[in-house]
């Protein structure tokens, strides 16, 4: 079997389930050669977890004094202290009602029939009254109910960090970090084990609005290069460790005929637009964030002001008018892709698995590292953490339940059952130690069953799935291929591009009124140059351009955030 990962974009289709990386930008489209391996996560896993204030605090310089447990008293109608237990279950001794709001994936039931839900409920001792938010107007329905005088007790919806910071700030969600000290040991103990994740998690008012889901899987945090073995054999090549012995490569790709046929329908390397900053990462080590660029030094410059850029551009120039790039590159969906794989026609791409050679191919294909350039190499390392998964409201009469509620979920327990479903029906844990998906009902996939049982498939829902617990899980011949060909070629090398913080709602509409401009007048200028459309001899207007535009007043905020991450 192959395992399903853990994410909530698992069942989006190609601009939904994969990370992209235009402008050198992290997000989720979280690439979308859809596979129904381990490595299908994304991350968020992006995935969808996007690149995502108090209004008492406004204005002042001090930093925050609440310590997240604005909450009721004990006096609560819902929970008391007699009623709430401290740890195990079930949270509390007589049954409460809270109600939630939730995202429904494409191909999820409504939350209030997940199994999931309904053994937690026996479990917990606490009833859901479940809002189901479909997937495809998510943001219109949060929107509505933040702004309705009826608010749930709590979110698992996916909130993106736009409306984390708002109805953080305004009071609408309420400080976690108390609760989280006194409630979530689970939490707790990740958060001292991992200091970083916290750190993502906290606003720059100093608080925490949402939990996450983690996914430490070396392959949801990194895009792999695959190449066609079989070729290289046949031509008598080894794999290119640097642009020149690449485009050596890839030439005797296109003449060579190494698929045989008889015919020059060879296409050396297959990328689509969206890959661009990937190529340009993974061949000239240039980690493109969003048009800029973090330096060694922790000072950020325009991605067209790095050497590194023009010299990559003018590299790919060359590469497609000697035809050894896709031609279709700039139009290519993965499905046209897969297309093209299965039909014997790719010498190397850029994916998550090997899903684009097809199933009867893949063993011809074997990834590597990124080239070596000026004695290093780098590609992009992408968080594996996606904020927004939980967040409770000031309409909740029983925070400190709620929070354990959470809480369980970043247990080993809580997430195999977050996964997959309730443990016997939706996981079996094995007499050696390992454990995986239940049986498989007859007539559906693997990728049904779990949208069946689980909204973190399609959905969204808090969780950590550890390495520890990876270690633990029963894969495949096929997922242990993938998993350990991105931890030996990619994640000595791999890092990201640019912290994953909180930006201030002033930092968030001063780039989004500069930045859409910016980026489609580089993508643009990206095509011209590589299809030969532009000469290099334009690159300087082409940076005058960029500063009319005012990039560097993207540069400047850029700097005060990730100087403001690097304080803390």
């Amino acid at each position: 079997m192959r395992l399903q990962m853990p994410t909530a974009l698992l069942i989006m289709k190609k601009s939904l389930d994969a990370i992209k990386f235009r402008g050198g930008m992290c997000k989720m489209s979280s690439k979308a050669r859809w596979y129904t391996g381990l490595v299908a996560t994304a991350v968020g896993l992006a995935a969808i977890t996007g690149c995502v204030s108090n209004s008492k605090n406004e204005g002042k310089d001090a930093a925050p004094t609440n310590t997240g447990t604005a909450k009721p008293s004990s006096a609560s109608p819902n929970v008391t202290d007699s009623n709430l237990n401290p740890s195990g279950f079930p949270i509390v001794n007589n049954k409460i009602n809270v109600k939630m709001v939730g995202l429904q994936g494409a191909g999820n039931p409504p939350l209030d029939q997940m199994p999931v839900y309904k053994e937690y409920e026996k479990m917990t001792n606490i009833h859901i009254d479940w809002t189901s938010i479909p997937s495809e107007n998510a943001a219109e329905k949060k929107s509505l109910i933040f702004a309705s005088n009826n608010l749930p007790d709590a979110f698992t919806a996916g909130l993106n960090d736009q409306e984390v910071m708002a109805n953080g700030s305004n009071g609408t969600l309420i400080p976690l970090e108390g609760l989280i000290d006194k409630y979530a040991p689970n939490l707790k103990k990740l958060f001292e084990a991992h200091p970083e994740y916290r750190k993502q998690l906290v606003t720059p008012e100093g608080h925490i609005y949402a939990l996450p889901h983690i996914n430490e899987f070396s392959s949801a945090e990194t895009v792999l290069m695959w190449i066609n073995q079989t070729w290289l054999d046949k031509l008598h090549l080894q794999v290119p460790q640097n642009k020149d012995e690449l485009y050596k490569v890839l030439k005797a790709f296109k003449e060579g005929d190494p698929n045989g046929n008889g015919k020059p329908d060879e296409i050396p390397f297959s990328f689509t637009k969206d890959d661009l900053n990937l190529f340009i990462a993974n061949v000239f080590g240039l980690l493109n964030y969003k048009n800029i660029v973090v330096g060694d030094d922790g000072k950020i410059i325009p991605t067209a002001m790095d050497p590194r850029y023009k010299e990559a551009l003018q590299y790919l120039n060359k590469l497609h008018a000697e035809k050894l790039l896709d031609p279709e590159m700039f139009s290519l969906t993965s499905e046209q892709q897969n297309a093209k794989g299965a039909n014997e026609q790719l010498g190397a791409y850029f994916h998550w698995s090997i899903i684009t050679a097809g199933a009867k191919l893949e063993n011809q294909y074997v990834a590597f590292a990124p080239m070596e350039y000026n004695g290093k190499r780098a590609t992009y390392l992408n968080s594996p953490l996606g904020r927004g998964q939980f967040a409770i409201t000031k309409a909740a009469k029983s925070p400190e339940a709620l929070i354990r509620w959470a809480d369980y979920f970043f247990s080993p327990e809580g997430t195999k059952m977050a996964e997959y479903g309730p443990k016997g029906t939706g996981y079996v844990d094995n007499a050696d130690g390992t454990w995986e998906q239940a049986p498989i009902p007859q007539g559906m996939t693997s990728v049904q069953f779990r949208l069946s049982m689980t909204p973190s498939a399609g959905g969204s829902m808090p969780y950590y799935y550890s390495s520890s617990l990876l270690d633990a899980t029963k894969l495949g011949d096929y997922d242990k291929k993938v998993l350990s060909s991105a931890t030996k070629h990619n994640m000595p090398y791999a890092k990201m591009a640019f912290p994953n913080t909180y930006m201030t709602e002033d930092e968030q509409k001063k780039v989004a009124s500069i930045q859409t401009d910016i980026a489609n007048y580089v993508t643009q200028m990206e095509v011209k140059f590589i299809m030969g459309d532009t000469s290099f001899d334009q690159w300087d207007k082409f940076m005058d351009t960029l500063k009319k535009m005012q990039i560097d007043e993207i540069v400047n905020v850029y700097q005060k955030v990730y100087d403001r991450y690097q304080s803390q």
